[in-house]
């Protein structure tokens, strides 16, 4: 496995028990709070990984963090977040793109077993929302970029 490889699955794991904390935390408990903020963190770096190389995305530009507005367990392995993801880039601009990520950790919480991310507003394209916490995408919108694992065939 090459050093990037690498690096991307220590972080799926770590993500993965940043989950599984989360989900057997007691909720608002500090505990949760600090999961919470780990795995925000982590899912950003995951989908800036995913769009690198895309060129629908705007290159030199990241997923600082993902600001959730609803968050909920779907299962007891699985966790559902609608948000805000907020992106930097390198000239100092800042702006925040609706994000839904619906992940699922393996048993033992070790690894990542699935993930849908659907990121952007596909009427109103990428990176044009000014930086805003306030900002939510319409529910009736279509998303401009959606990736699974594993990756669905038809």
């Amino acid at each position: 496995m090459d050093f990037d490889n690498k690096k991307k699955f220590d972080l799926k794991a770590k993500v993965a028990g940043y989950i599984g904390a989360y989900l057997d935390s007691s909720p608002d408990s500090p505990e949760q709070e600090d999961a919470l903020r780990l795995i925000s963190a982590g899912l950003s770096r995951i989908l800036t990984e995913l769009l690198h190389g895309n060129e629908d995305w705007y290159r030199g530009c990241w997923f600082d963090d993902i600001v959730p507005v609803e968050m909920k367990a779907l299962t007891g392995n699985e966790l559902y977040i609608e948000g805000i993801a907020i992106w930097e880039g390198h000239k100092r601009e800042r702006g925040v793109e609706p994000v839904e990520v619906t992940v699922g950790v393996t048993e033992n919480r070790d690894a990542i077993s699935k993930y849908i991310f659907k990121v952007g507003d596909a009427r109103r394209g990428l990176v044009r929302v000014p930086y805003d916490l306030s900002y939510r995408r319409s529910r009736s919108a279509e998303w401009m970029f959606v990736f699974t694992y594993p990756q669905e065939t038809d």
